[in-house]
């Protein structure tokens, strides 16, 4: 068997012939996918919650219409976004798996809305961001363990709701009790809860409330 020279320009070997694909790292696209996702659905969820708390009066479809304006704004550099975050490992189907996480996430943010609603805050924001990490771990690394994982943490979520949203409301009831003046919750316990706001008080010998309004969750 003849040896090749080493000097020989016609000699390639196997390894030389073979396309030089650049690594994709899997945990770098779950982060970059994630927050693409987590971004449209956390300023979705703020505007209207900014909306719901701070607007005055009717003109729902002028919010509405500014609801999805600022969330199309957010949601197209995203996709872009999501789209090169997947192409590493789904370079086929990224375009049609963009939009489509995108979507789902949106739906399952909303959702948790529902159960808990958006306080600005740090907590809030992780919370309502979890399910497009998850997700987004689930598509990248396609695989049972990531599913099941997936799944799981929707779920813990979902399920993390309810004491979080006590929380929140022992917090509100603290803080109104602050603004108030009041002294210990013991005074006011029979009428006081976090979804009532006090318009107006008296203080002295007698403490007075002079009228309750519904605050709209």
């Amino acid at each position: 068997m003849a040896a090749v020279e080493p000097h020989d320009p016609y000699a390639v070997t196997a390894q030389g012939r073979a396309p030089v694909c650049p690594t994709s790292n899997p945990r770098r696209q779950v982060v970059t996918l994630g927050a693409a996702c987590a971004l449209p659905s956390l300023t979705s969820i703020a505007i209207g919650s900014a909306i719901q708390h701070f607007a005055t009066g009717h003109g729902g479809p002028v919010h509405a219409i500014l609801h999805l304006v600022v969330t199309l704004a957010v949601v197209i550099p995203a996709f872009f976004v999501s789209v090169h975050a997947l192409q590493p490992s789904a370079p086929r189907w990224c375009w049609l798996l963009a939009p489509a996480l995108m979507a789902l996430d949106l739906a399952a943010t909303h959702g948790l809305a529902l159960l808990l609603p958006f306080r600005p805050g740090l907590l809030s924001v992780l919370v309502f961001a979890l399910p497009s990490f998850a997700l987004a771990g689930a598509v990248v690394r396609r695989s049972r363990t990531a599913l099941l994982a997936a799944v799981g943490t929707l779920l813990g979520v979902f399920v993390l709701a309810f004491p979080l949203r006590a929380m929140q409301r022992e917090v509100g009831v603290q803080d109104l009790l602050r603004e108030a003046g009041i002294p210990s919750r013991s005074l006011m316990q029979p009428v006081l809860s976090a979804d009532v706001h006090v318009t107006g008080i008296s203080q002295g010998s007698v403490m007075i409330l002079d009228l309750f309004g519904q605050v709209a969750d």
